[in-house]
């Protein structure tokens, strides 16, 4: 079958009241297999969709509307495969929440900080994200800026951060045919997020040891807390992986390692890496 897409951009169509829209029908189209969505200027990316519901552009301010917007999404593709958006603000959040938990054939969800600053970029939490179990077991391709595991700097249940890790930990290991994992985000401000995202072996990482398919990993922003032996464990348990991308917390913002990118994987075999992975960390100063 033919692969059919739908990528949403402008100039949108401005009707008499002011309000905007794409113009684009949606009556017939049963078997999308990738969307992907626009932005003007002033980030209005999704409000392509309104005409669908006829509902209010003001979509942030309810929740109903972008609930039933969300569903209809869904239903008009029921083989949706591919979805990439920008991740502009928490309208877009609640989409590919939604489609994470609707989509069974879902390969690739990309959510785009590029280029916004902090205060626009939508934020998944992990109490929203753990709310209810995911439907895309077969994602391969996973881009969410996560930068709230746990609600507040400081909690009156410190094991509560703990617990939230383990169990999102438990969730992305379920994703056996993961090949790039992107959980950072790259936006206009820098920032040392204390609830992010350990990724440490003493937190739970081992979980992740069934990704055997896991080619890219892309922490960059926040800062992690990712030391020597959880690049070793990398890899002796993801055979494939051809890059790590994160920052150091202990380090000062300007300071970067692209681990695999610094290297010609392209012209050394991997299993000659895997042999001199000692001193290329060595040389590059990972400590524990």
């Amino acid at each position: 079958m033919q692969l059919l897409r739908l990528h949403l951009t402008f100039p949108y169509i401005t009707r008499g009241d002011g309000s905007q829209s794409s113009g684009i029908k949606f009556e017939g189209q049963t078997k999308w297999r990738e969307l992907g969505l626009g932005t003007d200027i002033n980030g209005h990316e999704l409000s392509c969709f309104i005409p669908l519901l006829k509902a209010s552009p003001d979509l942030e301010r309810d929740a109903s509307v972008l609930q039933k917007w969300t569903a209809a999404i869904c239903s008009y593709t029921t083989t949706l495969e591919i979805v990439k958006v920008p991740a502009h603000r928490q309208r877009s959040v609640l989409v590919i929440l939604h489609l994470l938990r609707s989509c069974p054939n879902m390969r690739i969800i990309e959510a785009s900080t590029s280029g916004y600053p902090l205060d626009h970029i939508g934020k998944f939490t992990a109490k929203e994200l753990l709310k209810e179990p995911w439907a895309c077991l077969r994602l391969e391709v996973l881009s969410i800026p996560i930068t709230q595991v746990h609600d507040t700097y400081v909690s009156k249940n410190p094991d509560a951060r703990y617990d939230y890790q383990m169990d999102l930990y438990s969730q992305l290991s379920r994703l056996t045919n993961l090949s790039k994992l992107n959980l950072g985000f790259h936006c206009k401000d820098k920032i040392d997020n204390f609830t992010s995202l350990l990724f440490s072996l003493e937190n739970g990482l081992n979980t992740l040891a069934g990704l055997k398919s896991m080619r890219v990993l892309d922490l960059h922003y926040p800062k992690i807390d990712l030391g020597r032996k959880e690049l070793e464990w990398m890899c002796d348990n993801w055979p494939q992986l051809k890059s790590v991308n994160y920052e150091r917390r202990d380090r000062d913002d300007m300071w970067w390692r692209s681990w695999g990118d610094e290297v010609p994987l392209s012209d050394r075999a991997w299993a000659l890496l895997r042999s001199e992975r000692n001193k290329f960390l060595e040389a590059h100063d990972y400590d524990d």
